[in-house]
């Protein structure tokens, strides 16, 4: 039997219109109702029915609820003026996609839900995360994905090619701040782990070291880039789902 934080003696099968939301960050789910307080049995029908309550509302029963918001949310986007002076994008993902993976330690399994509506999303700080990664990891791609593995500077003309673009990047997204993968403490010996790519705040660092071989303009481009935060000049909003989707959870 599964036992709930609240209300007492009941569950959330006893709320069929219950905001997914509620139920994943305010409620939580035991095995029984004496003291341990052990999750092993209660967790897989917990996240089962914040999974249909989420279905139901973007694609089941109430689907017209979430259609009726996702037609606000794009009038409020062209009131924005965003469809004149920017873009509207759509895109699926093409494997999985987890959103706020660790935001429920209690579960070991987040998930960002719309705070009132409670259907799954990506926030606008997310959506910039992941633009800002792509970009600043395409920085590097051709004969600089080498860079890193060079002791010798690579010539001028293409180390100015770099700060240029990475100037123009900061100038957009903001700051640099992809930081480097870590790689496994732990392998086999005989399989080693491939190296993931650095991205150019590493490549930036490295050039840092050797300041006395760039010109002082090189060498205080590098210094702006390392060490002024800014922000982008992009306004990035929420992506969410296109409604008549069931199964997104």
């Amino acid at each position: 039997m599964t036992w709930y934080t609240r209300p007492a003696g009941g569950g959330p099968q006893a709320l069929p219109s219950l905001s997914p939301t509620l139920l994943y960050h305010k409620w939580h789910a035991y095995d029984s109702g004496n003291d341990r307080f052990d999750t092993k049995d209660s967790r897989l029908p917990f996240l089962e029915e914040v999974a249909r309550l989420v279905n139901d509302l973007t694609g089941g029963g109430r689907a017209a609820i979430y259609r009726a918001w996702h037609d606000r949310y794009r009038e409020a986007l062209r009131g924005l003026r965003i469809e004149s002076d920017g873009e509207i994008l759509e895109a699926e993902t093409v494997w999985r996609l987890v959103s706020g993976f660790a935001t429920n330690p209690a579960l070991e399994s987040g998930l960002t839900l719309h705070p009132l509506y409670g259907f799954p999303y990506l926030p606008g700080s997310a959506v910039r995360g992941l633009v800002r990664h792509v970009a600043e990891m395409g920085l590097l791609t051709g004969k600089r994905e080498s860079w890193a593995e060079r002791e010798e500077l690579p010539p001028e003309a293409e180390r100015s090619e770099l700060l240029d673009e990475a100037e123009q990047l900061q100038a957009i997204l903001g700051s640099l701040s992809v930081e480097p993968l870590r790689l496994p403490e732990e392998g086999d010996p005989k399989k080693p782990v491939p190296r993931p790519p650095l991205p150019p705040r590493t490549i930036l660092q490295g050039w840092r070291k050797k300041e006395k071989e760039l010109t002082e303009k090189e060498a205080s481009r590098v210094r702006d880039l390392l060490d002024l935060h800014t922000g982008g000049l992009v306004t990035f909003y929420d992506a969410v789902p296109s409604p008549g989707q069931p199964g997104l959870v």
